[in-house]
């Protein structure tokens, strides 16, 4: 659907944590998401290294820190630009 709709030709995503609870793993195996690319903020569920869509990157302290620093400059720019 996203491919289509956007007429893209490769969809990537990103997820600061990857829960991935429910049927995600089901859903992003049978998905037009080319690669998901999430922290190891978060444990790994079963099964979800059979799924060569998803690729974890480690965030060490520095990595975290410029992450979360990032984060609030981005909320404070969204809420001054809404209102």
């Amino acid at each position: 659907m996203l491919k289509e709709q956007a007429k893209a030709k490769r969809v990537y995503a990103f997820a600061s944590h990857g829960l991935f609870s429910g049927k995600a793993l089901e859903n992003i195996k049978n998905s037009a998401i080319e690669q998901i690319l999430t922290t190891n903020t978060i444990p790994a569920k079963p099964g979800e290294s059979e799924i060569s869509k998803i690729k974890r990157i480690s965030v060490g302290m520095k990595q975290l820190i410029f992450f979360l620093k990032f984060s609030s400059f981005i909320g404070r720019g969204y809420q001054k630009n809404s209102r």
